[in-house]
């Protein structure tokens, strides 16, 4: 396996097979380099427009070629262990493959969960409960089961909360965001609220594939959480804008 030294250097970004290379387990290197490419493309389109500055660039580097190092690592070794092997297990990768989705972010452009509890340990094992840096996990937002967290994922943040928030007003610099209240979410707080970052490309439209395995990650990452009562919502938006690194 290879891992680039660094995967932003001035003007050049590398992805793909050019910023990691490894065995192919569970096609994780072209896996691997589709969300690298995710990470990189939404975070030029804030630079493009205007909405950030280059430093959100650097946090590509920062959260990606640990997600690299670590998809690389666990490759390898899985696919040593079925060369080890004398007969084919077709249940070899279920863990694998399940931990690869819950890789979390513990630095880049996020923000530290806010509250007397702060962030729980960082963890590399698959632990969908929605913590800063990770995939948001698909919950039901309504009782009838119409809607999922998975649709919110989409080339905007969105704020998920069980509270009926009013509508937020445009200020001078806040980027736009939509907020989504869950009729039967499980917060660890009640007074919780989940701000997710931006996860499509510029054009795209939001995806809207609803799973029916509650373990199933998507694509959106969690990028802070916050106590509604006696806090502003722009200021928790803005502290976690695209310019934060």
């Amino acid at each position: 396996m290879r891992v680039a030294d660094t995967c932003r250097a001035g003007p050049v970004s590398l992805a793909g097979d050019a910023a990691h290379v490894m065995p192919p387990f569970a096609a994780n290197g072209a896996n691997t380099g589709i969300a690298g490419a995710h990470n990189l493309a939404w975070k030029l389109a804030a630079l493009l427009r205007g909405q950030a500055s280059e430093a959100l660039l650097d946090s590509y580097d920062t959260e990606r070629r640990p997600a690299g190092w670590f998809t690389a690592d666990q490759s390898t070794h899985y696919t040593q262990q079925i060369l080890d092997r004398s007969a084919p297990d077709p249940t070899l990768a279920h863990p694998y493959v399940l931990d690869a989705g819950g890789f979390q972010y513990t630095a880049g452009a996020l923000i530290p969960r806010v509250g007397p509890d702060g962030d729980p340990e960082p963890t590399t094992r698959f632990d969908p409960c929605g913590r800063v840096g990770t995939r948001i996990p698909h919950r039901w937002l309504d009782v009838g089961h119409t809607r999922s967290t998975i649709d919110l994922a989409g080339p905007g943040r969105a704020i998920l909360t069980r509270h009926r928030l009013p509508s937020l007003p445009r200020r001078a610099g806040d980027p736009h965001i939509d907020v989504h209240q869950a009729d039967d979410v499980a917060f660890r707080d009640q007074d919780e609220l989940v701000l997710l970052r931006p996860t499509s490309s510029p054009g795209e439209e939001p995806a809207s594939t609803t799973h029916s395995t509650p373990c199933t990650p998507s694509s959106s990452q969690v990028s802070g959480h916050a106590d509604v009562p006696g806090g502003d919502v722009h200021d928790l938006v803005r502290t976690a804008g695209p310019s934060a690194a």
